[in-house]
């Protein structure tokens, strides 16, 4: 008997529209695909100020992830099942167009950084020959101190908590006029003395200082320069630091609130008048510390 040749019964053509709408949403569900379209929704430019920095959520976790910017490696911070990283540009970093490169398992991803030029003034200290040795040491044991002091303070930045310990935007320590501005030039005695670190901010002898926002102390003791100093984690290796204290009122190891009393004003250290220098670090990059209380750390 011949036998007839089998075939498929045909397919009505609005099942085949269905059958190709759920191909469809089956890929562009695919988690490389969610992915993919999640990194798309990264801005292509974002635009820094010298000494500002920035955060920038990921939509991926920090595993498999590497980030360079400004010539050195950005770290990663999960958040969840994602990911944050908190970028400084220094005030080192001449003005102009820079590539931040992230490195994911898929993909290499360019977000190019517009980092504006800042007018830093120039600011000539004249001082006795003692008060300049606070800076300048001849003496032998003078000079092994103060680079002792600079060893504890690099130390003390890497104790950093693996998460963030602050508290929505950070406060003013203490309210007074600003002296010397973030990032000025300064001389003393006709002599280069290298940047300001951060902002001095006048105010009356024993004026308690608080904390800008909740952490744990890592550094309070007096040194040569910089006088009494209190130095607190706010971690993922962000710190300020509160320095030329008349008092230290914290201890090492200390958790601390937004807002509680650390010290007071001082003219400790290398100072010409009551004082406290507040400075803000990010990965052992010093950032103007306004941009901590103008919400830079949003995201």
């Amino acid at each position: 008997m011949k036998q007839r040749p089998c075939s498929l019964p045909p397919v009505p053509p609005l099942a085949g529209l269905s059958l190709i709408v759920v191909l469809f949403l089956a890929a562009a569900l695919a988690p490389g695909s969610r992915a993919a379209s999640d990194w798309d929704a990264l801005p292509d430019r974002l635009t820094v100020e010298q000494g500002g920095l920035f955060a920038l959520p990921l939509p991926t976790a920090a595993d498999g992830l590497e980030v360079q910017a400004f010539g050195r490696p950005i770290p990663v911070h999960p958040v969840g099942e994602k990911s944050v990283m908190l970028v400084p540009a220094s005030y080192h970093v001449p003005a102009g167009t820079y590539k931040l490169t992230i490195r994911s398992p898929e993909a290499d991803h360019i977000i190019l950084v517009e980092v504006k030029a800042r007018a830093f003034p120039v600011q000539a200290l004249v001082v006795p020959p003692s008060t300049e040795q606070l800076v300048r040491p001849e003496d032998p044991a003078a000079l092994e101190r103060k680079e002792l002091e600079a060893r504890k303070v690099a130390a003390s930045r890497q104790r950093s908590a693996e998460r963030p310990l602050w508290d929505g935007p950070f406060v003013w320590p203490v309210r007074g006029r600003i002296t010397s501005d973030f990032g000025l030039i300064r001389t003393v005695n006709g002599e280069p003395n290298g940047r300001h670190s951060g902002l001095d901010i006048a105010a009356p002898e024993g004026t308690p200082v608080v904390a800008a926002n909740g952490g744990v102390v890592v550094l309070a003791e007096n040194h040569m320069t910089t006088g009494n100093t209190v130095i607190i984690d706010h971690g993922w290796r962000l710190s300020t630091s509160y320095l030329h204290l008349s008092e230290i009122l914290v201890k090492e190891g200390q958790r601390v609130a937004k807002g509680e009393v650390v010290g007071r004003v001082g003219a400790t250290g290398f100072a010409t008048g009551p004082h406290l220098h507040w400075a803000a670090n990010l990965d052992g990059v010093f950032v103007d510390p306004r941009a901590l209380i103008d919400g830079a750390l949003d995201f």
